[in-house]
């Protein structure tokens, strides 16, 4: 079947750009002259620019796609994961403080120039459909051209190749485009104390972490500040451990950047030579409980 392409969570466009040697094939030929063409290999190239906003809410510039269709590198040649059928730490192949939402980097920055919002992982509102992980939005017309490789001979014969426009240049339709998808995130250009996602995006009862450091539930249907006081604790096991590892899937606690209906969460793992330090973040009874089920 080959790899699949992995689309931006905010406009929809793949991490791999038009290729002349791959993708000027005999139906562009027909269509299209070879300085044309190369244009808009050129205009495609904004795209392998990534950014992965990581489930703990850290943020990593400076990517681009290596190796499959979810595996990222950073400049120090780190990987990272998208995420694509879990949102579990420990389901991943990968060190568990290296998975993430995939986003271009001029996306992320066209977000902050407009709407002041530098965007973040428990940003993203994230739906199970179709057995993948996608976010809650309507994306348009380009989801027409998101195949196993992005059709972009398509996008083009329809007339819609503005669809690759980098967000920072002008682009009147591609703005128009954009504007449609962005304002469906509910943004907010003031930074309020409360989770930047909206509560409508969530259920009663979902916790999930504010703008503020605290932690926040949905009643009736709005963001209300839980007043419990917030501990930080860890336990360190061997990383060759797996029951151990195990354990803490099963226990289907998650990271700091996902929502949850108990004031549990993973802050961070730490790697050292043979062991992870795993931190928990939460109110003292839950934070309490879980080390003490897995101290060994």
């Amino acid at each position: 079947m080959g790899c699949w392409d992995i689309y931006c969570c905010i406009c929809g466009n793949s991490c791999v750009s038009l290729h002349e040697e791959n993708e000027f094939h005999e139906e562009f030929r027909k269509g299209i002259n070879i300085k044309e063409f190369k244009d808009l290999v050129k205009k495609s190239k904004w795209v392998k620019k990534s950014t992965m906003l990581l489930q703990n809410n850290k943020v990593v510039h400076g990517c681009e796609r290596v190796g499959d269709n979810v595996e990222f590198e950073d400049k120090n040649n780190k990987k990272y994961e998208a995420i694509w059928d879990s949102v579990n730490p420990f389901d991943s192949n990968y060190e568990f403080d290296t998975i993430g939402i995939f986003i271009h980097t001029n996306c992320w920055k066209y977000i902050k120039i407009k709407y002041n919002k530098e965007l973040k992982y428990s940003d993203i509102p994230l739906e199970f459909k179709n057995k993948k992980i996608t976010p809650q939005i309507n994306y348009g017309t380009i989801t027409k051209y998101q195949q196993q490789e992005m059709d972009y001979y398509k996008m083009y014969n329809d007339k819609n190749i503005y669809m690759i426009t980098d967000p920072l240049k002008t682009d009147k339709m591609n703005n128009i485009r954009l504007k449609k998808i962005i304002t469906q995130f509910k943004l907010k250009t003031e930074l309020r104390p409360s989770p930047s996602m909206s509560a409508t995006f969530n259920k009663t009862g979902d916790i999930r972490i504010g703008n503020n450091g605290k932690f926040w539930i949905i009643k009736n249907n709005k963001w209300v500040e839980i007043k419990d006081k917030i501990i930080k604790k860890s336990v360190i096991v061997n990383n060759k451990n797996k029951s151990v590892l195990q354990k803490i899937q099963k226990s289907n606690i998650l990271q700091l950047g996902e929502k949850n209906t108990k004031l549990i969460f993973i802050n961070n793992f730490v790697y050292k030579k043979d062991t992870i330090e795993i931190q928990f973040i939460g109110n003292e009874e839950n934070v309490n409980k879980i080390c003490e089920y897995f101290i060994i």
